[in-house]
């Protein structure tokens, strides 16, 4: 980033708006984290595995439910330039929403009365409400009310909390009490947003004649990103069954472990997707697009690197008491999967340049090679390397699709690695093979300390300038 007036405010908004997000996640995760053991207490492990296949068919149920105008319409309502735009693309969402509802409500009745399936219903409501809740927080950020998105995602985990407490704990509901608290919060918390900002009155009608052309573009944009979204769940999810059918339950259980601590980065790296997303497409056609996405991919590499590897050293040291002695063995894999999380970071930026052009359809032939290159490895590895080649095979998709979509988006725009960035990622491979290769746990902490003081040292120049801009450290220097 230069030092002119334009791009100090719009790089100050940018990082306002990762603490901002930063706020809504870390809250809800907290919330997440908290449930986990409540309701694990209170079900049975049976009872508790069933309710987690239902919430697979959730997930997969969600984007036909929606039509991915989660993505959509946000994308769009970014776009806009005035409020019979947002009208049109507002009511375009809730209106086709209520018929694709409307369709799985039959189809679940008719499936229900001639199969009987346990919950069945039950799904079809949270999947629905999980739908207009996704859809309508979406509304509400691309009109950029971002501090009532950031609110409603909190204040919807709390409200889970506390009905979860009333369904599960006092009324002894079971099961069927974590649906009836995921659907009464989410339906509250489309409540509280239209109580705040009025949204559904001043931008959805049922009685507005739709543009045609309109309703073409918001499908164009998100159906492609049906399919998407299950082949990003094949590379990142459907190894497990891999590991379950050729390694067993015991391997299964360890790659869970390493899993629950990679979602410390994802976490991170999504706080920042989030706030990098809105940014992206408000400035992708500024002039001076290519330099601004330059000096933010390259503080990007370079934290994504740190944290890769402060984090994988600091579990390191710490695993000892952080997991039970019969996963202690798990460790040797964290730092490999945080490489392959790092990679996926990379790709969800370069991902940007297909919704900053509209042309979504093209991320399709990258994930369909990807996931294609991990399904194939899975199995080519997976019984001489056990879970090594799981890894193995998640960080060669992630880095085939990284590839593909840099040269895919290099007419969208174009960014390049400087000098303190390819630093900081050569220390990360440098540190792969250290963490592989010393067991040491000492020499293990000597090193990571060593890693700290070079990654200071070579700390990409925008992001020092602001660090000491925001300490106050840039004027007691100017003065000295």
């Amino acid at each position: 980033m230069s030092n002119n007036p334009g791009n100090k405010s719009r790089g100050n908004k940018f990082v306002n708006d990762i603490g901002i997000y930063a706020i809504g996640n870390l809250g809800s995760k907290l919330v997440t984290f908290l449930l986990m053991p409540f309701y694990t207490y209170f079900i049975s492990p049976e009872e508790y595995g069933y309710y987690d296949i239902c919430f697979m068919v959730i997930t997969f149920l969600m984007p036909f439910i929606m039509l991915q105008f989660r993505d959509s319409v946000f994308r769009f309502l970014v776009d806009a330039e005035n409020d019979d735009e947002r009208r049109q693309i507002s009511s375009i969402a809730c209106r086709l929403m209520s018929g694709s509802s409307l369709f799985f409500i039959i189809v679940g009745g008719i499936v229900s009365f001639f199969m009987p399936i346990k919950y069945a219903m039950l799904v079809i409501l949270l999947a629905i409400s999980m739908s207009f809740y996704d859809v309508a927080i979406q509304v509400v950020r691309g009109l950029g009310h971002t501090k009532t998105f950031v609110s409603t995602g909190i204040i919807t985990s709390f409200m889970i909390c506390l009905f979860g407490i009333l369904f599960v704990m006092i009324l002894d509901m079971g099961v069927p009490g974590i649906f009836y608290s995921n659907i009464l919060a989410r339906v509250l918390a489309i409540g509280y947003m239209e109580l705040r900002l009025h949204v559904f009155r001043k931008y959805i009608s049922f009685k507005l004649e739709l543009n045609k052309n309109r309703i073409k573009s918001l499908l164009r944009y998100g159906l492609p990103l049906i399919p998407a979204t299950l082949l990003m769940w094949v590379i990142s999810s459907s190894n497990r069954f891999v590991i379950q059918a050729c390694l067993g339950l015991e391997d299964n259980g360890l790659f869970s472990v390493i899993n629950k601590f990679v979602a410390i980065l994802e976490t991170l790296v999504y706080i920042f997707y989030q706030a990098w997303q809105e940014t992206a497409l408000r400035q992708y056609s500024s002039n001076d697009r290519d330099k601004f996405f330059t000096g933010i991919f390259n503080g990007f590499a370079y934290v994504v690197a740190s944290l890769i590897i402060v984090i994988s050293y600091g579990l390191k040291l710490n695993y000892g008491w952080l997991v039970d002695d019969a996963y202690y063995e798990s460790v040797q894999y964290l730092f490999l999967i945080f490489v392959a999380k790092g990679l996926n970071a990379f790709c969800m930026f370069y991902e940007l340049g297909y919704q900053c052009t509209k042309k979504t359809a093209k991320v399709l032939p990258g994930l369909m090679a990807a996931a294609g290159v991990n399904v194939a490895l899975n199995f080519a590895l997976v019984n001489p390397f056990g879970i090594y080649g799981i890894i193995v095979s998640m960080i060669v998709a992630y880095a085939i699709l990284l590839l593909y979509r840099v040269y895919d988006t290099r007419k969208m725009f174009h960014v390049s690695f400087n000098k303190n960035s390819t630093l900081s990622v050569l220390l990360l491979v440098v540190s792969c093979f250290v963490f592989q290769m010393v067991d040491n746990l000492y020499l293990s902490g000597v090193y990571l300390l060593v890693v700290v003081a070079l990654l200071v040292l070579i700390i990409p120049e925008n992001l020092k300038r602001f660090i000491l801009e925001k300490t106050g450290m840039a004027k007691k220097v100017a003065d000295s």
